[in-house]
């Protein structure tokens, strides 16, 4: 009976700890994308430097949208991703009586009001509506009309993604 008890305890400190593992990972799969998403928006402006609001850098303007666009969506998925983890791996400690622990560093003020992770599609949001500006600039040479549209837009989305709430987990049975 002892073994049974010792292997039981043993296979939920694995599957504790392989939750852990997982939520670090995609943390580490976020933070690369966005570090090469950087490199990428800083070398492109680099090279093409005054030249940006030209219509020869129309490949590259839509080429860095697309890619925002995927950061957009790439982060809003590890989010999800990194919740469920970290949830699941509260159950466990809840099931088992363990998790005094973790309510008491989470209910820190700065771990319920200030949530890094809703920066990231933010920052690609950013990124997507400063180009989406570039394109519209290129084509119209209007340059309050090409900032009023993505401002616009900017503002739109922030509140979309508000409202979303993807970062809250839900259990489907």
């Amino acid at each position: 009976m002892k073994d049974a008890n010792n292997e039981k305890i043993e296979l939920i400190k694995t599957v504790y700890e392989q939750h852990w593992l997982h939520a670090r990972h995609v943390e580490n799969e976020r933070l690369w994308f966005t570090n090469i998403f950087a490199i990428i928006f800083a070398g492109s402006l680099a090279v093409t430097k005054d030249k940006l609001f030209e219509i020869s850098s129309l490949p590259l303007v839509i080429f860095l949208m697309i890619l925002s666009c995927f950061g957009i969506m790439f982060s809003l998925k590890i989010d999800s991703i990194f919740k469920t983890h970290t949830e699941y791996a509260k159950q466990i400690l809840k099931t088992h009586g363990l998790y005094d622990m973790w309510a008491r560093y989470n209910k820190h003020w700065v771990n319920e009001k200030i949530r890094i992770s809703r920066l990231f599609p933010i920052f690609f949001a950013i990124c997507f509506y400063f180009f989406l500006f570039n394109l519209i600039y290129i084509f119209l040479k209007i340059l309050l009309l090409s900032f009023i549209i993505p401002a616009t837009l900017l503002v739109v989305t922030c509140y979309s993604l508000y409202r979303l709430k993807y970062d809250q987990f839900v259990e489907y049975s």
